[in-house]
Parts: structure tokens; sequence; C-alpha cells
């Protein structure tokens, strides 16, 4: 056995102990499926009339992160964030408890809708497709007293239960839009300094550059290249400039080409696996995202935590139409034959 099936070994027999709280913006993802075999006529406006054959809910966003700790094994996972006191968000809640996420700590707000991204997927007749997208969002500020409410939650929380690691997972473009806003952010120094043995670990797709270098900071490429006003060509440079003098990674996904690790002013490239046939990447940065957090809380490096990201990304961009279903089985697929200095090299 090589060295990263003795890591899935290690994942497999240390993770069920293992606890993790899921900071930041939940959606619900909706799949309606519809036939044009079932379509008709509307008899007050002459338009197609369709009929939803059926709907697939899923947790997305953070949700996305949580359900796939608790598919990969992790014993123990924590929902904080807020959703809308409305039919959604009931059926986000019970999605989430589908997967055994304790949702004490997901908040309702009576002023919000519960977000929401519908994927159509429509039968011309041979087979379902993406045909579509709709989403509800939130374009108001979060309050004051609901950005203290989660702060005070999650030090309750973390005091209460003891977390393995704390995840934050920023969706949105708009700053103090969600549940990752600017003082939550800066509490995660308070909290990194008050419990150093804590993973900590977010993910933004607009404000990496305000987070505190006491957490890892991951995001993609775009991501990074928006943050930092640099070109894709400047991403390791600039990965090991911010994180010359710290023991504690920086981490930037390039899509097919990898993801960037830079930890004390040394940058790795970890390529990502090849896929043959159709992809859909969505869900891909929140499966990375898995795979590193597990195999971090199990003991296992940098590098090779950095892998099993990747492989997890891998296996959730393989499968369509869907934000992922991912076990051990499928990361032990995509991992077969591989070791660690195969897959990796110093930039």
């Amino acid at each position: 056995m090589n060295k990263i099936f003795d890591c899935l070994a290690t994942i497999k027999k240390e993770s069920k102990e293992k606890k993790v709280i899921v900071v930041g913006d939940y959606f619900l993802d909706k799949y309606i499926y519809i036939s044009d075999k079932n379509t008709g006529v509307s008899i007050y406006s002459g338009n197609a009339a369709y009929v939803i054959d059926k709907t697939i809910y899923s947790p997305g966003a953070a949700g996305t992160v949580a359900k796939n700790l608790f598919n990969i094994g992790i014993g123990k996972i924590y929902a904080l964030g807020f959703i809308g006191d409305d039919g959604d968000g009931y059926s986000l809640r019970k999605s989430l408890q589908n997967y055994s996420i304790i949702t004490d700590a997901l908040i309702t707000l009576a002023d919000r809708n519960t977000p929401c991204y519908t994927m159509i997927m429509r039968d011309f007749g041979n087979g379902y497709v993406e045909y579509g997208e709709a989403s509800v969002q939130n374009y108001q500020l979060t309050s004051s007293q609901t950005e203290e409410e989660l702060i005070t939650k999650l030090g309750e929380m973390v005091e209460n239960i003891n977390p393995d690691a704390i995840v934050y997972l920023d969706q949105l473009d708009y700053e103090n839009y969600g549940v990752v806003t600017r003082g939550m952010r800066h509490n995660i120094f308070k909290l990194k300094k008050k419990y150093p043995e804590i993973l900590v670990y977010i993910d933004s797709r607009k404000f990496i550059n305000d987070a505190t270098s006491l957490s890892v900071r991951k995001c993609n490429n775009h991501e990074f290249e928006r943050a930092y006003k640099i070109t894709s060509e400047e991403i390791p440079f600039i990965c090991k400039k911010i994180s010359k003098g710290s023991n504690i990674p920086i981490i930037v996904t390039l899509g097919n080409k990898g993801t960037v690790i830079s930890i004390n002013g040394k940058a790795n490239i970890v390529p990502c696996f090849p896929i043959e046939g159709r992809i859909d990447t969505r869900g891909a940065g929140d499966a990375f995202t898995t795979g590193y957090i597990t195999s971090r809380l199990c003991g296992l490096g940098e590098l090779e935590s950095t892998i099993i990201g990747n492989a997890v990304a891998t296996c959730c961009v393989s499968q369509i139409a869907t934000t992922g279903h991912i076990t051990i089985h499928d990361i032990e697929k995509v991992l077969c034959e591989k070791t660690k200095e195969e897959i990796y090299y110093e930039l």
C-alpha cells in the first residue's frame, strides 16, 4: 500500500472522532426536472406549460462543505449561519439534518429569504441536461444585531463543543451582506489567539486579503487575482511573499492546473488528477475544502492534505448536475496507484 492509501486508512480510523463548526452562507440547492414530452400549452397565456417531474434538494454553499464532511466521515458537524422564515428554509434545515448536521445555531430571520440556487434540468428527448439557473439572494446588509448574535453564538459553541476545526465559507461578492462579515472575519484573530489548537480555515470569494494570517486562507485563482489585483502569472510569487514568516498555508486552487500551497515563503503546486468525459465544476472548491480539512484533522501533512483535497475535487467534478456525493471509496478510485512524489513539485 502506498503512502497516500496509508493516509486514507488514517482518515477512516480518525475522522469519526472529529468535530467541525461550519460558519457561513447556507444555500439550498434545488434541482427541478422537466421533460418536453409532458409539456403542454397554458390556457391563460398560450405559452409553454411545463410539468415538474421531480425536485431534488441538497445543502448548498456552506451546506455543501458540511454535507461532504459527513459523507467522508467527520463525526460531528455544526452549522452556524442564517436562513429565512420560508419554505426553502424548512427544506434546507431538513436537508442538513438528513446528513446528521446539527442546526441549532442556524438562526431564522424574518426579514431574509433563504438563499437558493435553482438548477433547471430539461429533457428534450435524449435525457436531462442543465437548461438554466435561477437564484434567490439577499441584497441587503447584515444588521449589526445579527452579526453580534452570530459572533456570540460562535464563541459559546467553541467553548461548549471544543471543536477540532472551524471552517468559514464566504459565498457572497458583497461585503457584509452574508454571515462572514468584516466583523466575523476580524473575530477569527481573537478566536485563534484564545484557542490556538483549533484549525481555522477561511474560503472567501472576494475578501481573502482581509483574513488573518492565523487562519488557513483559501480561494481560487480568479478570486486571488481579484483580491490582490494581479495576473495569473503572479500568483506563485504573491503567495510566497504573503506567506513568508508564517507556517500557516495560503492555498489557491487553479482549476485543471492544480493547487498552489505556500508556507513560509515557499510554494508547491499539486497538479489535479486527469478526468475523462464530461465535467461539472459546481462545488469543486467546497469539495477541496472538505478533503483538506478532513486530512489535516486526521494528522496528515500539508502536501498530503492538498493531494486529498484535489482528489475530492476530482470526484466532485466527475459527478454531473450535483455538488457531489463523495465517499472514501470514491477518493480511493481517484488516488489509485499514485504516490506523493508523483503528484507535487516545488515552484
